[in-house]
């Protein structure tokens, strides 16, 4: 599969990465992009990958939507259009059983911070500015940003990072939980990768079971919540990697996971 506006790139047999790869632009996402990024998706969903690295070439991870691909729009339908292969992407990578690592640097701004805000793990340089910008040229926050922001910074903060649309530092992301670690950007690669090596090396039953009650808790109840966890430990107990982690801790040895679960 060859792709014009990003790189696909296989780390390992169990570890991809994708990088936007349109740096006169800053990575902005304009159709093309977006529709190269749901066929990448497509891919290694049907692989067995179970790490993905989302990564941006050039001084920005992404600038957010190509604003100069918005000239010219007719029709409120037409715009709207425009979000279906980014949309199809975003389901597709908070679905999929793998973890997913973003790694993000320059600017991080409107589409481009939405789609970083949906992966399992971020790490940014410490330079990162984090944008919600939509408002900036009267447009609303869309991948996902209206649902992402009020839960996991509560709706106040949301609103103010929508409604002023300022450049936030990674520093303050840090300390509002949206981002994991902040490195020096001689560094961020060389962490993302051994940050993968991790993931990719873990209990990925486990690991994908975490993902999906974590992304799905905020829509269901305690009681259904008990109640699909206790199907779930039967899983993961009923899996070789359990038995192989049983096994380590009662040897005193490290455990090696990701062997075939029944």
């Amino acid at each position: 599969m060859n792709f014009n506006k990003i790189i696909f790139q296989e780390i390992s047999t169990n570890t991809c990465m994708i990088t936007l790869n349109d740096e006169r632009s800053l990575n902005a996402l304009d159709l093309e992009m977006r529709s190269e990024l749901s066929d990448a998706m497509s891919r290694i969903i049907s692989g067995s990958y179970n790490v993905l690295i989302l990564n941006g070439n050039g001084k920005a991870f992404s600038a957010g939507g190509n604003i100069n691909s918005m000239t010219g729009i007719s029709s409120a339908h037409e715009a709207s259009k425009r979000l279906d292969d980014l949309h199809d992407f975003i389901m597709k990578l908070r679905g999929w059983k793998g973890i997913v690592i973003a790694s993000i640097h320059g600017n991080a701004a409107g589409a481009g911070l939405n789609l970083a805000l949906s992966c399992d793990y971020i790490i940014a340089e410490e330079n990162t500015k984090l944008t919600q910008s939509f408002s900036r040229i009267a447009l609303v926050p869309d991948c996902g940003g209206f649902w992402l922001l009020p839960r996991l910074v509560g709706p106040i903060k949301a609103k103010e990072m929508m409604l002023l649309g300022k450049s936030v530092s990674a520093e303050e992301f840090y300390d509002l939980g949206l981002i994991n670690e902040i490195v020096h950007s001689e560094e961020r690669m060389e962490k993302t990768l051994t940050m993968a090596e991790h993931f990719s090396s873990g209990p990925s039953i486990s690991y994908q079971y975490i993902k999906q009650m974590v992304n799905d808790s905020f829509e269901k109840s305690f009681d259904q919540t008990l109640k699909e966890e206790k199907i779930i430990q039967g899983i993961c107990m009923n899996s070789d990697d359990f038995k192989e982690g049983i096994d380590a801790f009662l040897n005193k040895r490290k455990p090696v996971f990701n062997k075939q679960s029944k």
